[in-house]
Formats: structure tokens, C-alpha cells, sequence
């Protein structure tokens, strides 16, 4: 095995297990929805939508905008604060990576660096035919008025079919829990996924006599976009071309190519031969997923149903995970080894 292809495998499994953390920071952030759709429907009861009152409903939806802002701007505070610790984790867990995979010393990410490219620095999200250039807390109020607008076209249709004030308002709240709380899962596994994107580029940076390149990684599966289908295994200079996240949900990442003068010859494999790469794993999730170790296996499918995809009972097509497991910080934490194992 080659030092590349060990990274490989261990920033792949990483990235399966960032993505149970954003599962389960997704799932801590669902009491700000709650209080949101509770705060939207008290403005929409004192509207008295039944009145018809032109002046009330205008007020009302300021008020409902004024709420969705608000609990949101309390959400990210929260947000923030878990994705600055997650930010410092894989800045740790990519600097161990890398030391396993050279005999050369790893610096540490610039931890400031990393914390003012989570705050602030700006990813370029294809959403449509539409390129949004836009930091966290940008994503974060474009969430926002988006829900304000939703329940606003709701509310609207609502009295045009002339149906019961009670009845706009409780659809108001199936929106928010139903819809809207789809897009705040989307919002959080976003910011999670750039979090993790700068502090890896952050440590390559920190290490560019030992990174050579990175190389665009999308485990292929159902639900890989064809953007970032079209990028897998591409090659680029550090802190080069197009940087995960590319799109709302992207779940692609970068791994580090080591320079051959210093990458280890590992157990079970040798160096790349100089000046080749693969230029592309090209790997189904299934098809990666059988060549990793059992220990792996069950970790990412549960014992029961890693017995039956070694026997060939289950084919597994998806890289998110089924059986409905997340992660806090701390036990994304305690994986490091089997991530890096």
C-alpha cells in the first residue's frame, strides 16, 4: 500500500464519521426549530388572519421574518461553538494522518487560521445555475429569510383558498417541522463539511515540503451530485481549484498527496513509483467498503449487518449511514484510530 492510498482510506473513513457528527449536531440544533415554529405561529395568531386585516398580516410576516432571524442567529452561536471545537479535532486528526504516512515532521495548523477560515472564509456553492460565494453566517441568514419566505407563500395561498386561520397557522408549523427542519439538516452537515475542509487545508498548507497536491475525493454513491462526481480524483495544487463544499449537503472531500522524497514505505505495500498517481479511485461505496478492515465494517454498518454484506446478503449503496447513528465530538474523538488504523 502506498502512502497516498492509505490516506486515502483514512480520510474516507473520517469522513464517513464527520458525517455521524453532523448527524448528531444537526439533531442538538432541533429545539431552535421547535422554539421557531412556536414564536411563527404566536405572530401569525395575533395577526387575526380571519379579520382580513391588509395591516395586520403585513405585520405579522415582518413579525414572522423578525423571529426566524432571531432564533437563528441564536442557533449559530451554538453552531459556531461546536464547529470551531470539530474544526481543531480534524486539524489534529489530519496532522496525525499525515505523520503516519512521512518521516518527515508535521507542523500544526495555524490555529487561528483555521478558526477565521470557519467564521469567515467563504465557500462557492453551485445551487442551480446560481454560484452563491458565501461564509457561515451568510448560509445561516439566507436559511433564515428562506423560511420567512416559505411561510410568508404558505400563509398567502392559505387566505386566497380562504381556509381557517387555524388551519394557515398549523400548516405554518407542519412547514417548519417538516420542509423547513429538511433544510436545517442541510444547513448544519454544510457548515460541518467546510469546518472539516478548512482545517485539513489549513494542516496541508502548515505542510506544503511534505503535501505535494490534493486529490478531489467523491466516494461515488446515489446521492453524488454530477458536479462533484466529475471532480473525483482530480488533482490540485494546494489551496487550488474547486474546494468542497460545492454544493448545499456536499460531502466531498480533499486528501493530501505526500511528496515521494519523504513518504514511509508502509507494511503490505510500497512508495507510488515516482511521478505516478492514480488518477482517480473511481470507487463505488460498496466496492470501497469491501476492501477495509471488518473492525471498519462493523463501526460503519453495525455487526449484524457487516456480517451480511461480507456475505454478500446486503449490497450497500449509500455513504450515509442507515441505522440512524450519530456522533458527539467526544466519541467522533475516540475513532481517530480506527479512522487512522
Amino acid at each position: 500500500m502506498s502512502a497516498d492510498s492509505r490516506l486515502l482510506d483514512q480520510f474516507t473513513r473520517r469522513q464517513i464519521f464527520n458525517q455521524r457528527f453532523a448527524a448528531g449536531l444537526s439533531r442538538k440544533s432541533l429545539p431552535y426549530m421547535r422554539q421557531m415554529a412556536v414564536e411563527i405561529q404566536a405572530a401569525l395568531l395575533v395577526a387575526d388572519l380571519d379579520s382580513g386585516d391588509a395591516v395586520k398580516l403585513a405585520a405579522a410576516l415582518t413579525a414572522v421574518q423578525a423571529a426566524t432571524i432571531e432564533v437563528t442567529e441564536r442557533m449559530l452561536l451554538a453552531i459556531m461553538r461546536e464547529l470551531l471545537d470539530f474544526a481543531d479535532a480534524e486539524s489534529a486528526f489530519t496532522r496525525l494522518a499525515l505523520q503516519g504516512a512521512t518521516d518527515a515532521r508535521v507542523d500544526r495548523a495555524s490555529k487561528a487560521a483555521v478558526h477565521k477560515g470557519v467564521r469567515g472564509g467563504k465557500l462557492s456553492l453551485q445551487s442551480g445555475k446560481t454560484l452563491q460565494k458565501v461564509a457561515i453566517p451568510q448560509m445561516f441568514r439566507i436559511f433564515a429569510n428562506g423560511v420567512a419566505l416559505e411561510v410568508g407563500t404558505s400563509v398567502q395561498a392559505g387566505l386566497v383558498e380562504k381556509k381557517a386561520a387555524s388551519d394557515i397557522i398549523r400548516q405554518a408549523g407542519t412547514l417548519i417541522n417538516t420542509r423547513t427542519k429538511a433544510q436545517q439538516d442541510t444547513l448544519i452537515r454544510t457548515s460541518v463539511n467546510h469546518a472539516g475542509a478548512v482545517a485539513r487545508d489549513e494542516t496541508y498548507v502548515a505542510n506544503k515540503g511534505i503535501v505535494e497536491a490534493e486529490k478531489f475525493v467523491a466516494v461515488l454513491d446515489g446521492n453524488t451530485t454530477i458536479t462533484c462526481a466529475s471532480l473525483d480524483g482530480t488533482i490540485h495544487a494546494i489551496g487550488e481549484g474547486p474546494h468542497p463544499a460545492l454544493h448545499w449537503g456536499c460531502r466531498s472531500i480533499r486528501v493530501p498527496l505526500v511528496q515521494q522524497g519523504v513518504a514511509l514505505d508502509l507494511p503490505g505495500g510500497r512508495r507510488t513509483a515516482e511521478g505516478v498517481r492514480p488518477v482517480s479511485a473511481r470507487l463505488t461505496y460498496g466496492g470501497w467498503l469491501k476492501k477495509q478492515p471488518e473492525a471498519v465494517q462493523d463501526e460503519v454498518l453495525g455487526v449484524e449487518r457487516a456480517n451480511l454484506f461480507r456475505s454478500g446478503q446486503v449490497s450497500i449503496q449509500r455513504f450515509t449511514d442507515d441505522t440512524g447513528k450519530v456522533y458527539t465530538l467526544e466519541e467522533l474523538k475516540k475513532r481517530e484510530g480506527l479512522a487512522l488504523d
